[in-house]
């Protein structure tokens, strides 16, 4: 007997009885008459002989299965009590004992006692009475342990036993389930033993001592194990499920369930219910299993990943009716426990908050105004050609290189030596900044002080030139030498704080220098490529050109006496050159740095030797006035009012989510990044403040009164902006994610956003060995390739070497001339291309590969499971979700057609086949050739002129019938074909839909209709057989039973 039904969603099929056929009546009536007595009778008598019992026991057997196929109803009454008033159960259980070596004897007895123990449980008390009943039913199975069907149908009749409490509280001990969990360990590749061996466990351990053994001897794992195995069984995970929710719970630690086989009990369990969601024992039992473990603070978050709660939704809207209502309210009855999760579980009560219409209307209010407020920025295209032309008129113009032999020139990028920077500082710089006359040579002419200090003709030099200087302290060393050639000398180490030099240094008549300290601690250290340098040093200002200037020495014999000085000697390390530039016409300030940093050199060394230099430039555009006339009505101003106030709005919504989950709301990455969004706008608003108040009016004041003899040091201004720049940027990228994010409340984008939150573990790991990848051939750059000159100079620049080689398409890497150097560079260029993106192409592949719904239990997939499901109940005609309007509106015109055509399909018959007016002259009987072969010994008292008229008005009538069913025909023809058309623009409208039973069945049945057409066509005409017109349309009447009557 199938323990379980399918799951359907038509209410009652379970009360209707089934229609008996006349010798299923025949047989239901003699099995009345005693016949199960009798049976049994028969049996006792022949008891002896193997073949009598074997035969007797499967008619037993055979009338116990025709019950069950019949049901209660049809048959009447229980055969179940006449076997047992009979004796059957002992004549069952002496003949296990007479025939225990038997095979063929002992299958239908089992079955018997299988079959009649399930039809009258209080009957199955009986079999106590035979002394050692249970030893002579476990014998069969100890016996034949080769023979898979009688130890299946052993175990299957101990299982029907044991539904009699009496019998189990009798029969249960622990040497019994030892023996039961032996059979599922050693048959666990057998479906039918797994299956069998499960039914009597999931009954005994019902019992506390029972359970503890059940435990003690790994039989929850085998129960999973099998239950894993044959997951498609629906027998076996009903049974499996049962039995694991049968332990008794003041035994079992429920939390074994949980850990065993590393942490993947429910997701076992999950599959098993997903993949018989249609089978209402599986599901009730399953729901319950699962709701003890939600019980458990640790399985939360498991829970919730296996989308439990989901799964049980999906069961209690599939399962409606009244039909179902004991497994409605068992499945709520669960419920409680999968929504505590849900709130007890940070992440998963994160996952599942949806934004409201109005929170994503304001939220994108919020993010049009930052859009705005950049487009209005005061660094567009304006401040972009400044930059660009200063660069190209200071930092990227060329100069010929005196040390070469060759005409070649240098810039600044390629400065290496001391003489280079000398060469930059009286070459390009010089003439740049300190121009005195016109670009074909003429002097200046009229107002000679307006004309000088102009750079590129339009930006005007503010004040001068600042030269500063960073030294290093000599420390003593030594070359390694033996001691009587060791030649002590002072050595200049890297640049720190505690190597620094403060003293001062002359060297008459060229220059005297003296150290000071940084002017302001607003920004206190600069990060260069080589170190990072605060803002003291050695300071010298090169005033710009004027006209009334009565120094003997300019700005240009001022660089020319510092190089004749060595000013720049060994113990340099670092030399910043920044002045401000202004441009009137666009009210636009530019502050210009360059920075060369110099590397260890000894004493000694000429002024083109010592250590390496690395040069680099910053051009930085600066607006001290953020308005242009009334700030109230620029729109840069309304639209960061905007900002402010979206920005309150926003920090309110994450003070409440704060208050609601307290410590836990730092626990999701979704509400640190919104927290991070509402500290980044603080930190935007306090810079924005300090710049502001930086660039005021006594700043502007200051630059308008400088002298040229002064330096203004807008480096406080310039950080401010940097950093602004840096953390509005940051915040940027953390908006229009969280709009990505708010996207999964866009019913239309949910499925794209979930596929993309699927991905993101696998990218996660991606960018790891990403990390791993990139920082291996960092080392083995910076072990190959010491001497290169600024890519593997130190590990960190190799690292960001390789960052960008893996971003950019070729990067030179500034490894020349080498064979080991490019083939280290294709090596990398060639693993990037095609090994690592190839990785990436296919991690993204495999996770938007939306048609996989492969439910895998060791991997938490709680989508996959819930695919499976819905699958599951949609193979068996179960509805998933609630139809829509639209939907409904398409299966009614559907259905419409199908009845249409079903109702006219004989009116449609008779137009497709052109069925002409003599075809009804013979079906109705009025044709001529028929009434002529009318019985002449009939007497006809119709003269010939009457029956005349009559056949013309019949013919008359006739055919005013064959142009109605004709206008009849085409007019049903259009609406079917409108009705079609109406379809067809519902299937493109809502998806394409194939209706396959439906064209299945009208296919039947114009079948059946032509095949009966045919059969009338082909049937001999028999006169007699024929009756007046007032017979009726197409009767035929059988020539035998007429001869009869």
């Amino acid at each position: 007997m199938r323990a379980y039904h399918p799951l359907n969603d038509v209410d009652g099929d379970g009360d209707k009885a089934v229609e008996l056929t006349e010798a299923e009546k025949e047989l239901l009536t003699l099995l009345k008459s005693r016949g199960v007595p009798s049976i049994c009778e028969s049996i006792s008598r022949e008891i002896n002989y193997a073949w009598a019992v074997l035969s007797g026991f499967k008619t037993l057997a055979s009338v116990g299965n025709f019950y069950f196929a019949c049901g209660s109803q049809a048959f009447g009454y229980n055969p179940g009590f006449d076997f047992f008033g009979a004796n059957g159960m002992q004549l069952a259980v002496f003949a296990l004992l007479k025939f225990v070596h038997n095979e063929h004897v002992l299958v239908p007895v089992l079955d018997c006692i299988d079959i009649y123990s399930k039809l009258h449980v209080d009957g199955a008390l009986e079999f106590l009475a035979a002394d050692d009943a249970k030893e002579i039913l476990m014998k069969c199975v100890r016996f034949h342990d080769n023979k898979h069907d009688v130890i299946t149908s052993a175990c299957r009749a101990l299982g029907s036993l044991v539904m009699n409490d009496l019998v189990k509280e009798s029969v249960s001990s622990p040497d019994l389930v030892l023996e039961l969990l032996g059979l599922l360990k050693r048959y666990d590749h057998s479906l039918q033993i797994c299956r069998a061996v499960l039914i009597p466990l999931g009954f005994l351990v019902t019992n506390a001592p029972i359970t503890a053994t059940f435990i003690d001897n790994n039989g929850i794992a085998l129960a999973m194990a099998a239950m894993k195995r044959y997951v498609k069984d629906t027998e076996l995970v009903w049974h499996a499920v049962g039995t694991l929710n049968g332990l008794h719970e003041k035994t079992l630690d429920i939390q074994l369930i949980y850990e065993i086989f590393n942490f993947t009990g429910i997701p076992r369990l999950v599959e098993a219910v997903a993949s018989h969601l249609d089978t209402e024992e599986v599901t009730v039992e399953g729901f319950q299993l699962l709701s003890r473990l939600a019980a458990l603070p640790e399985a939360y978050r498991t829970i919730n990943e296996c989308k439990v709660l989901d799964l049980a939704y999906v069961a209690l809207f599939a399962y409606s009716g009244p039909a179902h209502r004991h497994t409605r309210l068992a499945i709520k009855s669960t419920l409680h426990s999968f929504q505590k999760c849900a709130l007890f579980d940070p992440r998963e009560l994160a996952r599942r908050e949806r934004a409201s219409r109005t929170d994503i209307a304001l939220y994108a209010l919020l993010l049009f105004c930052f859009m705005l407020n950049s487009s209005f920025s005061l660094y567009g295209q304006h401040s972009s050609d400044l930059v660009f032309a200063v660069r190209r008129a200071v930092v990227d113009t060329p100069w010929a290189d005196t040390s070469s032999l060759d005409s070649t020139t240098k810039t600044l990028h390629d400065v290496n030596s001391i003489a280079d920077v000398w060469d930059f500082l009286q070459g390009p710089a010089q003439n740049a900044l300190f121009q005195d006359t016109w670009y074909n040579g003429d002097s200046f002419a009229d107002d000679v002080d307006s004309q000088i200090g102009i750079v590129d003709r339009a930006n005007l030099l503010l004040g001068g030139v600042e030269l500063r200087l960073l030294r290093v302290g000599p420390t003593l060393c030594n070359f390694g030498l033996p001691d009587q050639e060791n030649d002590k000398k002072w050595c200049y180490p890297h640049y720190s704080k505690s190597t620094e030099r403060r003293s001062a240094v002359t060297r008459l008549p060229y220059f005297e220098d003296t150290w000071s300290a940084a002017p302001t601690n607003e920004y206190e250290v600069y990060r260069g490529t080589l170190a990072a340098y605060p803002g003291s040093g050695y300071r010298r200002f090169l005033p710009r050109l004027g006209a009334n200037v009565t120094t003997d020495c300019d700005s240009r014999c001022e660089l020319a006496k510092l190089r004749r000085g060595r000013w720049l000697d060994e113990s340099s390390r670092a030399l910043f050159v920044r002045f401000n530039l202004y441009n009137a016409p666009l009210d636009l300030h530019c502050v210009v740095q360059i920075l060369f940093e110099f590397g260890i050199a000894t004493a000694g060394s000429d002024e083109g030797g010592g250590g390496d230099v690395v040069a680099s430039a910053g051009v930085t555009p600066l607006h001290l006035s953020q308005y242009f006339g009334l700030f109230v009505a620029h729109p840069r101003f309304l639209t960061e009012l905007g900002i402010l106030l979206g920005v309150v709005w926003f920090a309110h919504k994450q003070l409440d989510k704060l208050l609601q989950y307290r410590l836990f709301y730092f626990v999701i990455p979704s509400h640190v990044a919104d927290f991070s969004i509402v500290v980044l706008w603080a930190a935007i608003l306090v810079l924005r403040l300090q710049s502001v108040a930086q660039a005021a009016f006594p700043m502007l004041m200051t630059l308008a009164e400088t002298s040229d003899n002064s330096y203004v040091d807008l480096g406080a201004s310039v950080n401010y902006l940097r950093t602004e720049r840096h953390v509005t940027a940051v915040c940027a990228v953390l908006m229009w994610w969280r709009i990505v994010r708010l996207a999964k409340s866009v019913k239309a984008l949910e499925s794209t956003v979930d596929k993309l939150e699927r991905a993101q573990g696998l990218l996660q790991s991606f960018t790891v060995l990403l990390v791993v990848y990139v920082l291996g051939f960092a080392h083995a750059g910076v072990l190959l390739f010491p001497s290169a000159r600024s890519s593997f100079r130190s590990y960190s620049a190799g690292i960001a070497t390789m960052a960008r080689s893996l971003a950019t398409r070729w990067h030179s890497m500034e490894m020349f001339g080498r064979v080991d150097h490019q083939l280290f560079r294709l090596l990398f260029q060639f693993s990037t291309s095609f090994v690592v993106l190839n990785i990436v192409v296919a991690i993204l592949r495999e996770r938007f590969d939306s048609s996989r719904v492969r439910a895998r239990a060791a991997a938490i997939d709680g989508v996959a499971m819930l695919e499976l499901a819905k699958h599951q109940l949609e193979a068996h005609g179960m509805r998933v979700e609630e139809t829509s309007f639209a939907k409904k509106l398409r299966a009614a015109a559907t259905k419409g057609i199908n009845k249409l055509k079903h109702a006219t399909r004989d009116l449609l018959s008779v137009s497709d086949e052109g069925e002409k007016l003599l075809d009804l002259k013979k079906a109705w009987g009025l044709d001529q050739d028929r009434l002529q072969s009318v019985d002449e010994d009939v007497e006809v008292d119709i003269s010939s002129d009457e029956a005349s008229r009559q056949l013309a008005s019949a013919e008359e009538y006739e055919q005013k019938l064959d142009r109605q069913l004709h206008f009849f025909s085409s007019r049903l023809s259009d609406m079917l074909s409108r009705l079609g058309n109406f379809q067809s623009y519902l299937g493109e409208e809502l998806g394409p839909e194939e209706y396959v039973e439906d064209v299945i069945q009208t296919k039947k049945l114009k079948q059946e209709e032509q095949l009966e057409l045919e059969r009338k066509d082909e049937m001999p005409v028999d006169d007699s057989s024929v009756q007046t017109a007032a017979g009726l349309p197409g009767a035929i009447i059988d020539p035998s039973e007429e001869a009869q009557a």
